[in-house]
């Protein structure tokens, strides 16, 4: 008889184990995904990004582009049909994307270093006039690079920002080409 109560108290403790187990991942797992989620860039943490620019609240300090060339049809246009007689750097970006906004100072440097010998042209991904150039440069995540040649040919794409380096690198090469 003492036997078969010991055994019931491990089997009710290893139940009460098993469902703080259980318990616990019901709630993790959850939460991972929708991590993986947002992370791979599915689910868009947006707002209104105007609000976001004075809120307290804001954690992170997003602030919308004041860029007088935010979303550049004209030069995206003006890259792909060879007409700029110079190399450019078509940068697709977004407000809420903190790597956007962490890069934009290197950004702006690189086109003061390089005015005149590499055009550097913005295109805002939620810009609906941007929405066909995302779509035709399969953009799946912010940032995207792609680098054309001074006759229009796309050289190079990346996602994500692959350093000050690798784009002065790749600059270079574009404004050594014929």
């Amino acid at each position: 008889m003492a036997r078969a109560k010991q055994q019931q108290t491990r089997k009710s403790n290893l139940l009460k184990r098993h469902r703080g187990d259980i318990l616990t991942a019901m709630v993790l797992i959850p939460l991972v995904l929708l991590a993986i989620w947002v992370w791979s860039g599915h689910l868009r943490l947006s707002a209104n990004a105007s609000a976001l620019q004075n809120d307290a609240t804001n954690p992170i300090g997003v602030q919308t582009s004041n860029h007088p060339t935010d979303t550049d049809i004209v030069g995206i246009q003006a890259a792909e049909g060879g007409t700029l007689n110079e190399p450019a750097l078509v940068w697709f970006h977004a407000d809420w994307c903190v790597i956007c906004q962490t890069i934009k100072p290197t950004v702006n440097a690189l086109e003061k270093q390089y005015d005149g010998k590499v055009k550097i042209v913005r295109l805002n991904v939620d810009a609906p006039e941007a929405s066909r150039y995302v779509q035709k440069y399969r953009v799946r995540g912010t940032p995207t690079f792609v680098f054309f040649d001074r006759h229009g040919n796309i050289t190079a794409s990346t996602a994500g920002w692959p350093g000050a380096q690798q784009v002065t690198h790749a600059f270079d090469r574009l404004i050594g080409q014929p």
